[in-house]
């Protein structure tokens, strides 16, 4: 609504029209978070990545009031200098790299994708049913969960919607892959609101479907 000389030039903005601060995907579900922690205290700080003129993305620190008479939000922008922000990246990494560590722990599979359906991280069960490894997913779409897999038409559509207006849904796939046998998985999803992610599990339903085919020939 409102900027000053120092924001116009950093990030290339105008009086016209200043419209929206450009910022990468993860930082724009973070910054709906945040408005709400905002909302609240009144009063907090974060870290964005956001694109500066030269069209490159810098992280830098929001430190900002919110007037609830107004609606608004004052916004104070600073740099964070190089070490600094490395050391930041560095711990974040850190952090996700260790939640995703303890998923190891639980007996099935578990994918972890951001609320825009961006592969965040999967534990080592869910690498064994999808047959890839960790690095091959990391920071794809949701969808190639299921690129191993044979579905009716329709079914990722069906799925997606459902996930997307339910905020959870399952879906039954068949891995025709494996030379010795046919399996058969339920993969469901919930989206977790409140942290931004959607959380999707694997469960084996061979043993049941064949134990299904058995009786239904018998």
């Amino acid at each position: 609504m409102n900027v000053n000389e120092a924001a116009i030039k950093r990030f290339n903005l105008n009086l016209t029209y200043i419209g929206y601060l450009a910022m990468d995907e993860p930082s724009n579900f973070k910054w709906t978070k945040f408005v709400k922690q905002l909302q609240n205290d009144l009063r907090s700080e974060e870290i964005f990545n956001i694109r500066t003129t030269g069209n490159d993305y810098e992280m830098l620190s929001f430190k900002c009031f919110y007037d609830p008479n107004t609606e608004e939000i004052v916004a104070q922008i600073s740099t964070l200098n190089d070490d600094v922000a490395h050391k930041l990246y560095m711990s974040q990494a850190h952090e996700r790299s260790q939640s995703f560590n303890a998923y190891d722990y639980l007996p099935y599979a578990v994918i972890v994708s951001d609320a825009s359906g961006i592969i965040l991280g999967l534990n080592k069960y869910a690498e064994m049913f999808l047959k890839v490894e960790n690095s091959q997913l990391l920071h794809k779409a949701h969808q190639h969960i299921f690129d191993s897999f044979t579905l009716k038409k329709g079914q990722i559509t069906s799925y997606l919607s459902k996930l997307m207006g339910d905020k959870h849904a399952s879906i039954h796939v068949v891995d025709e892959t494996q030379v010795s046998r046919t399996c058969y998985y339920e993969i469901s999803s919930i989206f977790d609101e409140y942290n931004n992610i959607i959380v999707t599990v694997i469960n084996d339903e061979t043993e049941k479907k064949q134990l299904q085919h058995k009786v239904e020939h018998q």
